[in-house]
């Protein structure tokens, strides 16, 4: 009887899984353009990103001059 049972069931299951394997025939081609055009989007995203932190970097280091030359000009019109 177990051994019956385990039989259908391995059938059950090859037929399932057969049952599963005929859709993914017909699995979805894409063109070398949806590669290329990915990539473009992608090295843009990158490029965009880069220029941003480099722009918040350039942006920090001129503020952060600003702000030491103002301390200077308070200490000296102290020391006066």
């Amino acid at each position: 009887m177990i051994l019956n049972h385990l039989t259908v069931s391995h059938r059950l299951k090859s037929l399932t899984l057969d049952a599963l394997k005929l859709p993914m025939k017909y699995r979805q081609i894409k063109s070398n353009w949806y590669y290329i055009f990915w990539s473009i989007a992608t090295a843009a995203v990158v490029v965009g990103q880069i220029s941003v932190v480099i722009s918040h970097n350039r942006l920090s280091d001129n503020l952060e001059s600003i702000i030491i030359e103002q301390a200077r000009e308070k200490i000296n019109k102290a020391s006066n």
